[in-house]
């Protein structure tokens, strides 16, 4: 049996989006904030380095974990509390997280951490379906890439000067406080869907949404093709600090200029997408994206096979591949959600959730490939490419809008 809730709002696309783009930071905040800390909890904890680096495997867990109940949750209660109730998880975690005595109370902590976050970032994408459609859907996403462009670009400086200024542990208050203020601000002033809600009859309706998701070939195909192509940049994210400062020598100073030059490219290829939506459809974009990627990646790692290639070019060739993102992160969302009205919270965690399990997999698999070079890094970042482009080029078309 299900029952039906409709709401309205009169909030524009760009204030929307700011919302959503400050509940979307909160997954970058959480991961690149407390890198710059790493040795000093490994101190304070009296452990190893590689047993904190383990927290970071254990978070990507916890949002891929997160996901699976909060966005059919979403799709029953509302966008609004499942939201503030995934950030006042993350909240409380963080702050017990401060005051972990050992790394095992860390783990543990940080996985929790991550179920709270990935069940209040889920309902992001899903509110944007509550509102918009096809292009302007596409541009609302977009622009909300842009906006949270800023959390990647800013976490490592902001936990550094953290890290100096108090410590580690005060990184994660501030990342519970601003978890908080996020709370704050969506319970006042994020809208509720102007379209009519389907409720789901508990479990079985749980059940039903993932079923109807997951049994759906072309929204799988487009989850698939995202997860892929997003890997190729997860793969550089997992070893571009030995490749750029183990390998190649750079300096740490000069190490988070590199990695911001991905950000940039990825901001600037976001905007170039939103003038191709003027004249393309989401699909067309996302498909010249993934091309341009794995056309990029391939290039790369057939140089690097070669020979040694010079820094420069390295860093430029990744500079395209990782900025490919901007083309097809908000474009694939789009294209996948396209299919669900009423399912979308569903439909989003299951993309979630296998963007995330694929991306914790074959960074493992990347992890035991390692053989001092940048060999297995760029030769992974192609083939996640290519696997996404054939997936998208060979099992999809152009979405139509279906009744969700």
């Amino acid at each position: 049996m299900t029952s039906h809730t409709s709401f309205t709002t009169d909030a524009p696309p760009a204030s929307l989006a700011w919302m959503l783009a400050a509940l979307t930071m909160l997954g970058p905040f959480a991961i690149d904030t407390y890198l710059p800390a790493q040795l000093a909890i490994a101190e304070a904890l009296n452990t190893d380095i590689h047993r904190v680096e383990q927290t970071m495997g254990i978070y990507m867990a916890g949002l891929a974990a997160g996901p699976v109940l909060g966005g059919p949750l979403s799709d029953r209660y509302g966008r609004k509390l499942i939201a503030v109730i995934g950030l006042l998880f993350f909240a409380l975690a963080s702050f017990l997280i401060a005051q972990a005595q050992t790394i095992e109370q860390m783990i543990g902590l940080r996985f929790m951490q991550a179920l709270g976050g990935g069940f209040a970032v889920v309902t992001a994408a899903a509110t944007v379906r509550d509102f918009f459609t096809g292009r302007e859907a596409a541009r609302v996403m977009a622009l909300i890439g842009i906006i949270m462009m800023i959390a990647p670009l800013a976490a490592p400086a902001i936990g550094a000067a953290l890290l100096q200024f108090s410590g580690w542990r005060v990184i994660f208050y501030a990342l519970g406080g601003y978890a908080v203020l996020v709370a704050m601000l969506l319970a006042w002033r994020m809208p509720q869907a102007r379209r009519t809600i389907e409720k789901g009859a508990g479990l079985r309706g749980v059940l039903r949404s993932y079923r109807k998701v997951l049994s759906h070939k072309q929204a799988m195909a487009f989850a698939v093709a995202q997860a892929l192509a997003a890997c190729c940049m997860f793969m550089f994210l997992t070893e571009s600090a030995y490749v750029y400062i183990g390998f190649y020598g750079v300096a740490e100073a000069t190490f988070p200029l590199l990695f911001g030059a991905n950000i940039i490219t990825m901001a600037l290829f976001n905007r170039i997408n939103v003038r191709m939506l003027n004249r393309w459809e989401p699909y067309q974009v996302m498909r010249f994206g993934l091309l341009l990627q794995a056309v990029s990646a391939t290039l790369l790692a057939l140089i690097v096979w070669l020979s040694t290639p010079p820094l420069w070019l390295l860093v430029a060739l990744i500079m395209v591949t990782v900025g490919c993102m901007g083309f097809i992160m908000s474009n694939s969302i789009t294209c996948a959600l396209s299919y669900f009205s009423s399912n979308s919270g569903a439909a989003n965690a299951v993309i979630s959730t296998l963007g995330f399990a694929i991306a914790g997999t074959l960074t493992l698999l990347l992890t035991l490939l390692h053989d001092g070079s940048a060999v297995p890094m760029t030769s992974m970042m192609a083939a996640c490419a290519v696997s996404g482009a054939l997936v998208l080029f060979g099992l999809t078309r152009a979405p139509d809008a279906e009744p969700g």
